[in-house]
């Protein structure tokens, strides 16, 4: 099915592209790490001319999850490379499934990871450029991501970069 859909589809260039208003793109992805996976859903929606609502989600084999939801708008175009803004925010669930049960918790709080729900905010930036291949047009996009708890010493930095031909 998953082949098919690729076949049908039209253009589906995701990054610093403003989605056309009403417009809908998704992945859906399995990252494997050694022991353990994380499942991840991605999701852009046209809301406007010049406005991309995301939706970046993810969840760990060992219960933790996140969930963000972004407003990108795109900055400016020079040629075939385009560059975005997004701010957004969000709910992170951490767990530890391996942290020794005799741990001080306020240590944890203390580090940010006591295993909670987090408030999360995010701003970041995308550049991506679209070229002509062999087998049709195609775009590689990178988008970077720094994430701030609201109430907690934590932070994470995300980069994601695709390559996708149509």
């Amino acid at each position: 099915l998953a082949l098919l859909g690729g076949l049908t589809a039209e253009r589906a260039a995701a990054g610093p592209w403003a989605r056309t208003p009403g417009e809908v793109f998704a992945t859906i992805s399995r990252e494997i790490r050694k022991g353990t996976h994380w499942d991840a859903l991605y999701a852009e929606y046209g809301w406007g001319e010049r406005m991309t609502l995301v939706l970046d989600a993810g969840r760990s084999a060992s219960g933790g999850w996140i969930a963000i939801s972004a407003l990108r708008v795109p900055l400016w175009t020079l040629g075939a490379h385009r560059f975005a803004a997004s701010i957004g925010a969000g709910i992170e669930h951490v767990v530890y499934p391996d942290m020794p049960l005799d741990t001080d918790p306020q240590a944890l709080i203390d580090l940010g990871l006591a295993p909670a729900d987090y408030m999360m905010l995010q701003a970041g930036l995308s550049w991506g450029m679209s070229f002509d291949s062999r087998w049709g047009p195609g775009w590689a996009a990178v988008d970077g991501a720094l994430r701030q708890a609201v109430s907690a010493n934590r932070e994470e930095r995300k980069l994601d970069a695709t390559v996708g031909v149509n």
